[in-house]
């Protein structure tokens, strides 16, 4: 049975972060984030997480409106003003034209970058730690509301090291005598061996090669 966990991040500028754990399944945290730029988000992100093995998990993210319209204004931006679309100039295309164009473009490109930025974040306040990247499985994202991504991952498979401290070791000791040098050294010549070419018949002790041509 796959085990589930929830994380609950807020993005509240000046609040102080605050962790509650309870008995059931799933972890709840609030933590501080300060974003730089022409607009400040307050955001509300969730993320919960299933445990389908030791190794494999999934996660689900759920992306604010503001954000994911954000993140679509951008990519919007950076396609339109790369596209030639007759009959507009170049970064004037409007919105509908460029998603009946590219639509499916764009949607995987938004939900690529959102599942990037937040993925490594929230699996770690979940307590895992991923060692593969994020397969993407499905996306719920459109512009104008939140989004959910799902994406499925693995991690490294607990250990547990058994008592070794305080082990005895006993070492054996190998008997170099003439033989063994003799040998040693055999071994030594025959790999600097050189072969010289001879002007006899063939005889044992002596290499043979054909030249075709």
């Amino acid at each position: 049975m796959s085990e589930r966990g929830e994380l609950v991040d807020a993005l509240d500028l000046g609040s102080s972060g605050s962790r509650r754990e309870g008995s059931s399944p799933s972890v709840r945290t609030n933590k501080d984030f300060s974003y730089q730029g022409r607009h400040i988000l307050r955001a509300f992100m969730q993320a919960q997480i299933t445990h389908h093995s030791l190794t494999r998990k999934s996660i689900d993210i759920t992306v604010p409106e503001a954000e994911v319209s954000a993140e679509f204004g951008k990519v919007l931006a950076k396609v339109g003003s790369k596209v030639r679309i007759p009959g507009f100039r170049p970064g004037k295309a409007p919105k509908d034209v460029l998603f009946s164009r590219y639509g499916r473009e764009i949607h995987g490109e938004v939900a690529d970058n959102l599942l990037q930025k937040h993925f490594k974040t929230a699996a770690i306040s979940l307590g895992v730690q991923p060692i593969s990247y994020p397969a993407l499985e499905k996306a719920q994202l459109k512009e104008g509301t939140d989004a959910v991504l799902s994406a499925h991952f693995d991690v490294a498979p607990e250990v547990t090291l058994p008592e070794y401290k305080g082990l005895k070791l006993t070492k054996k000791k190998r008997l170099i005598d003439d033989a063994a040098v003799a040998e040693h050294l055999e071994g030594l010549r025959q790999q600097a061996a050189k072969f010289i070419p001879v002007e006899e018949d063939a005889a044992p002790g002596l290499y043979a090669t054909s030249i075709s041509g």
